[in-house]
């Protein structure tokens, strides 16, 4: 038997469009791992994109361009 994943985060560090073509991935990752708590990793000017989406538990944003720091 296989192991499900307890948890998965998904990386879109790049442009908009990238981030509107991950939301079927993370679509996809909820109906074959309900019970796993799904984050995703974005940069903080495209957070927004994903707000609300009820298939994602964590939004995790970091500035585009961090200072030493950050």
């Amino acid at each position: 038997m296989v192991a499900l994943p307890s948890r998965v985060l998904v990386i879109s560090l790049r442009r908009i469009g990238d981030l509107l073509l991950t939301t079927p991935l993370i679509r996809s990752l909820r109906r074959a791992w309900p019970d796993s708590e799904i984050d995703v990793l974005v940069f903080a000017n495209t957070a927004g994109i994903l707000a609300g989406n009820p298939d994602i538990n964590r939004i995790i944003s970091m500035p585009q361009r961090p200072t030493m720091a950050e």
